[in-house]
């Protein structure tokens, strides 16, 4: 008894790693091995996330690695944003950059730089197979359905849409009662220099 449960723990423990890396993508880029991915999985819109980028060769951290990651979301449109990445000093090997993702899909970090005597010019992009999507995060709220920011954003731009067309009204209202007014008092007038 005491035998099995030493082999499950061992099981447990020699699987773990490969648990905890599961929302993220590993290559081989030459010598090196990189695992990426986000910082917290999963990712949510609106959330503060960051990129993680663990470099190894061989099996040993790399942390003399110069790395940056330009970060891509959309497609023939799409918006970049460049980030340096850092090493955690906690965790040898393992470099972050951080990420505030604002609207849930795919993203794409663009990975270049050194690492060591090795370069790496290398494209991740989420999806199946790889890291997570962003997600929305109203389609995992509960008990209540939290509006997501996009949502959000949606309902500002219809409510800011209203007010501008409220007050173009409110001015074209106000020149026509001016004009009104305007009116009001030459007629008023001639009518004094008549009487």
């Amino acid at each position: 008894m005491r035998k099995a449960f030493v082999v499950v723990v061992a099981g447990v423990l020699w699987l773990a790693p490969a648990f905890g890396a599961a929302a993220h993508e590993q290559r081989a880029v030459g010598p090196l091995r990189l695992t990426v991915g986000w910082l917290e999985e999963p990712a949510y819109a609106g959330e503060r996330n960051g990129i993680s980028v663990e470099v190894t060769r061989g099996g040993t951290p790399i942390e003399d690695a110069e790395l940056s990651a330009v970060v891509i979301f959309g497609g023939r449109d799409a918006r970049t944003r460049s980030e340096r990445m850092r090493m955690r000093s906690q965790v040898p090997g393992l470099y972050t950059a951080p990420l505030l993702p604002s609207q849930p899909g795919t993203y794409t970090f663009h990975l270049t730089g050194e690492a060591g005597d090795d370069e790496v010019d290398e494209y991740f992009t989420s999806g199946s197979g790889t890291f997570d999507d962003v997600r929305d995060p109203a389609a995992d709220s509960f008990p209540v359905r939290v509006a997501s920011t996009s949502d959000l954003a949606k309902r500002i731009d219809r409510a800011e849409e209203r007010a501008a067309s409220d007050a173009r009204r409110a001015r074209t209202a106000t020149a026509l009662a001016g004009g009104a007014l305007a009116l009001a008092v030459v007629a008023l007038a001639r009518g004094r220099r008549r009487g």
